[in-house]
């Protein structure tokens, strides 16, 4: 068995990810299977990841995850980017079409599905404010 991270071309960006941790036997999960490895490698190269912020978040970057609801706020990532962003991805298990639309609304884009066939995906990129950031 191995887990979800090692079956991405990017190991080192979603090892310490919670999805990262999960075991994986192909064929003996219903809600995961190699789509979701070829999303997250799909991810990587389109918006040119460079690294797996972690639960840290500027301040500026974290007031951008306000404004539609906490449960929307499900299975968080936050990447930086080669090009001088950050990448906040969300993962909700129950979102219904009023809810998309409020994502819509507040500048969030739905993209592949990352965390499993059964929830949907949406990123919101967010300009890099300063050249570093302090906790």
């Amino acid at each position: 068995m191995h887990q979800h991270y090692e079956l991405t071309k990017y190991p080192k960006l979603y090892r310490k990810q919670y999805w990262g941790s999960f075991g994986y036997e192909e064929g003996k999960h219903r809600d995961m299977d190699k789509t979701i490895f070829e999303n997250r490698d799909s991810f990587v190269e389109k918006y040119r990841i460079k690294k797996n912020i972690g639960a840290y978040l500027p301040k500026y970057v974290n007031k951008h995850t306000c404004g539609t609801g906490n449960s929307l706020y499900d299975h968080i990532e936050i990447y930086e980017t080669y090009d001088n962003e950050f990448i906040i991805l969300i993962s909700p298990y129950s979102v219904g079409d009023e809810s998309e639309e409020k994502l819509k609304k507040n500048g969030w884009e739905k993209i592949d599905k990352m965390y499993s066939l059964f929830t949907k995906s949406f990123i919101k990129i967010v300009p890099r404010k300063y050249k570093r950031f302090h906790k």
